[in-house]
Formats: structure tokens, sequence, C-alpha cells
């Protein structure tokens, strides 16, 4: 499968992210697969998008970070170059299948201790770079 600079740099943090959630194995290890293809990718674009915002931002010494605010006279050509950057095909074709989500996780009542499907909650900003290609949600 062929992805875009955008796909990798959006989806690679919310995959962090939801693997921070205790899900059963095989939904860890299918995350953590994935997560382990889009890392380097990831940082190279990173990497990029930093070179990009140090060429064009400035420095807030607050916080010690470079950044470029809509009144930069600069912005519209970084908004240019970094739009290039992220509709840019990544060179590699990746491998992989959709992480498959349950609709409900089995964990054990916390009175009787019998094993009960709980709601998988994911907050939707989590799941809406990773729809189109990374994950999909599975009935139990």
């Amino acid at each position: 499968m062929h992805l875009t600079n955008q796909d990798i740099w959006l989806a690679y943090p919310k995959l962090v992210e939801l693997s921070k959630i205790p899900l059963p194995v095989q939904v860890g290890m299918q995350l953590s697969k994935l997560q382990l293809m889009l890392q380097t990718p990831y940082i190279i674009i990173e990497m990029k998008r930093r070179e990009i915002v140090g060429k064009y931002g400035t420095t807030n010494t607050e916080t010690n970070t470079a950044e470029v605010n809509t009144d930069n006279p600069q912005a519209a050509e970084f908004a240019v170059e970094f739009g290039g950057l992220l509709v840019t095909e990544w060179p590699a074709d990746f491998q992989f299948e959709k992480v498959r989500l349950p609709l409900l996780l089995v964990e054990p009542c916390p009175c009787c201790k019998q094993e009960i499907g709980v709601p998988f909650i994911i907050d939707p900003q989590t799941l809406l770079p990773l729809r189109d290609y990374f994950v999909e949600v599975i009935e139990n």
C-alpha cells in the first residue's frame, strides 16, 4: 500500500496513543507491528517539518520552540512548502493489514468477577487519521 507523508505523519502519534490502552494481545501485537513500520518514516517526516518550521518560523523564547504564526510574512511560503511535503507519496510500499479493534473488551466485573463485555471507547480524534488505512472496528 502506498501512503502519503500526511497519512504517516497524522497516524503515527495516534497509533502511539492507542498503544497505551490495554487491549487484547493480538490487537496489541498488530498495533505494535504497525507502529514499528511507520516509526522511521514518521521521524524523517517530522525532522523535515522541523527544518521547514526553522526556515520560516521564529523562536518562542518562553517555550524555546520554533513556530510559524499566521501573522508571519512568510507563513504562506511555509504552508506551501509544508503542504508539498505532506502530499508527497512515501517511496516505500507498505504491507500490512488493518488492525481490527473490538467493539467490546472483556473484563472481570468489579463485584462478582464474572467476565463481561465493556464498550471500548476511543476518542474520535484518535480514530480520524487511522480509519481509512490503519484500523477497522469489528463486532465481537
